[in-house]
């Protein structure tokens, strides 16, 4: 399956202007079902999930359709890292607070870049305490209708 890719950049505030980067990966044929959407733990980049996006997609289509994934970059990882390096390097030296990734993640499901068909139905995808950040600061202010958590042990 052929998946098409683009990113966004958009600006978001916790208690400084920070960029955050966000890739959708979306079938060249739309088809109906739902979005997934990845949050990354401390040191990971959003390329670490592309196998798995990508291997997700190859698997759909039998039993159940995926419509898109996104996946949103730390702002202080990555290619994110890179334009917000002033704002990082004279206020964020120490600490980063996981509120800070939360809001891009809020900002992003509240904006426009998603479809009305993709915040419908929302599945979120974190490693670690990134699914906290998914539910308690993202999703859960913004009326997103459905969010689906999948716990399993990694043999």
């Amino acid at each position: 399956m052929h998946l098409v890719s683009c990113s966004v950049t958009f600006n978001y505030c916790y208690d400084r202007p920070l960029q955050c980067i966000a890739t959708q990966y979306k079938p060249d044929s739309g088809r109906p079902g739902p979005t997934l959407l990845f949050a990354g733990g401390i040191g990971l980049n959003q390329e670490t999930w592309q196998p798995i996006i990508h291997e997700i997609f190859r698997l759909s289509g039998s039993s159940i359709n995926i419509h898109s994934a996104w996946v949103v970059e730390r702002p202080n990882h990555g290619d994110a890292a890179l334009l917000n390096a002033r704002v990082l390097k004279e206020h964020y030296t120490e600490l980063f607070i996981n509120l800070q990734y939360a809001t891009a993640i809020q900002t992003l499901l509240n904006s426009d870049e998603l479809s009305p068909e993709e915040k419908e139905n929302i599945v979120g995808v974190g490693f670690s305490v990134k699914f906290c950040d998914l539910r308690q600061e993202g999703i859960d202010r913004v009326g997103v209708k459905s969010l689906s958590r999948v716990s399993g042990k990694v043999s």
